[in-house]
């Protein structure tokens, strides 16, 4: 896994990455929070990228959402300034996590809610359809959502059903994958644009549990990997070493 803390930021973003590849494919992606001035925790699932191999399963993928959710929260930081980022079939990996924390945002990038809307997908017979869905957290969470995505890759039909049942969802229509192979198509501009504005309008708590505006300007940080056995309490600052 790979941690990045921006200095004076307000919020981390918790990334998981699609199953057509691995997190070292999204460090594009990756680079644009950090220019918005937000912490990044990034990691890839077992089995992708650099982690152990393992028999893929719907519960391994809950636990490392799980994992990952914990290292954030050691590394200082509350549910409240969490930003909860998907891309393809890992929002609906990440519904049960969102479901159970109320979190800063959940961005969904060119979402497959559910097992059942990824027919296709290689990775498709050794889930349970039922256990990776993220409609019961958009009915019964309490975290903003935003979804971006790309008419050539999610149908009108799959963000209509996300909007039955989220209706104060907000919707970006903006090119491009973010991903592999698809950087270069992509609208980095507006995309940047629209998530600087959603998080100006995110209230950030204090230490005395009150709220006020993200703070700006934006900085680059320093990349460290993550160090699972922290003892750091959730809401503390990282101790050092």
């Amino acid at each position: 896994g790979y941690y990045v803390d921006v200095p004076g930021s307000d919020f981390v973003v918790l990334f998981s990455h699609d199953c057509n590849g691995n997190m070292f494919h999204r460090f594009e992606l990756m680079r644009h929070f950090i220019d918005l001035g937000v912490s990044v925790m990034a990691v890839d699932f077992r089995g992708f990228g650099l982690s152990d191999e393992v028999e893929i399963s719907d519960e391994a993928f809950h636990k490392d959402m799980e994992k990952i959710f914990s290292a954030t929260r050691r590394k200082k930081w509350s549910s409240s300034r969490i930003i909860i980022y998907g891309q393809g079939i890992s929002v609906g990996i990440q519904g049960e996590l969102v479901k159970k924390n109320q979190c800063a945002l959940w961005v969904m990038d060119n979402p497959i809610p559910s097992l059942s809307d990824s027919t296709d997908s290689a990775i498709g017979k050794f889930l349970t359809v039922d256990r990776l869905t993220v409609f019961p957290a958009l009915e019964e969470g309490k975290t903003p959502v935003l979804i971006c995505y790309d008419e050539n890759l999610v149908s009108e039909a799959t963000i209509g059903n996300l909007q039955e049942k989220c209706p104060d969802c907000v919707v970006l229509k903006v090119k491009g994958g973010r991903t592999r192979g698809s950087f270069d198509d992509s609208d980095w501009a507006l995309w940047k644009t629209s998530i600087q504005e959603t998080l100006s309008t995110l209230n950030v708590p204090s230490k005395a549990g009150q709220t006020g505006p993200v703070r700006v300007p934006p900085q680059k940080g320093e990349g460290d990997k993550i160090e699972p056995e922290s003892k750091d309490e959730p809401g503390q600052e990282e101790a050092s070493e």
